[in-house]
This record gives structure tokens, sequence and C-alpha cells, in this order.
């Protein structure tokens, strides 16, 4: 073997060997979705933050959980096995609103849930007032 085929194969080895050490050592950090649950209305300044609502992520290859705090945040890890632009179902389910299922890609991106009530809220009606009297109507 020549001098130079000697260095030609040094130099592969090196390069191999260092990114064979390069992907045993470096592990990927498990992903995080992170996001808000706000009550649904046509009305944006109804649109309030929703707490203790579960959010569950669903794939093939694994699932997690969580809860909303009380501004309606929520942050979730999920299990190593899931990565970014895999399918996903987010499930949100609160007992005084309508379950909410979610077909989306693991992203970086912020996830804003909007659930819709189970019950409309109904305006209270308006107190009768009692009819005005004008003065001397009640003189004979």
């Amino acid at each position: 073997m020549t001098k130079r085929k000697k260095i030609v194969t040094w130099v592969l080895v090196g390069i191999l060997g260092t990114g064979l050490i390069i992907a045993l050592t470096h592990r990927r950090q498990p992903v995080t979705l992170r996001g808000s649950v706000l009550r649904q209305d046509v009305d944006p300044n109804k649109q309030l933050p929703l707490a203790d609502v579960q959010i569950t992520a669903i794939n093939g290859l694994g699932s997690g959980k969580t809860n909303s705090d009380s501004l309606g945040f929520f942050s979730l890890t999920l299990p190593k096995g899931l990565r970014r632009r895999q399918p996903v179902l987010l499930q949100f389910r609160h007992k005084d609103y309508k379950s909410l299922d979610w077909d989306d890609f693991i992203s970086d991106k912020l996830y804003v849930a909007r659930m819709m009530p189970t019950r409309q809220e109904t305006m209270p009606s308006p107190i009768p007032t009692p009819r005005s009297q004008t003065p001397g109507s009640g003189i004979r």
C-alpha cells in the first residue's frame, strides 16, 4: 500500500469513528408541545382561559398527558419515540365543555385550542321595573 492510500484510509477511519462517536453520544431531546386552552365565544372578551383541561397526545408510538393550569397554559413532554413532523391526535377534555379532538403534526408551534361550553349561558331576564307613576296620578 502506498503512503497516499494509507493516509486516505486513516482519514476515512477517523471521519467514520468521529461520526459514530457523535451519533452514539448525541441524544435527541424529547419534544414538548406547548399551548393554551380558551373558551370559544364570538366575543373575544369572553374567550377566557380554561383551567384543569386534560390534554392527551396520542400517536401510534406513544402518548402523553397533562392538565392546563389556571391561565389555560399547558406543556406536554412527549415520549422519546415521538418526533417532529409525525402525526398526533390531541384530545382536550373538561367536564363543562364539549370534547375536542384535534389531528395535527408534532411541531414547535404554539397550540391554541378553543372549547365550546356544553350548555350555553342564557342572558338573565331583565328585572321588571315598576311602572313609573307620574306625580299626582293616584290623587282623587
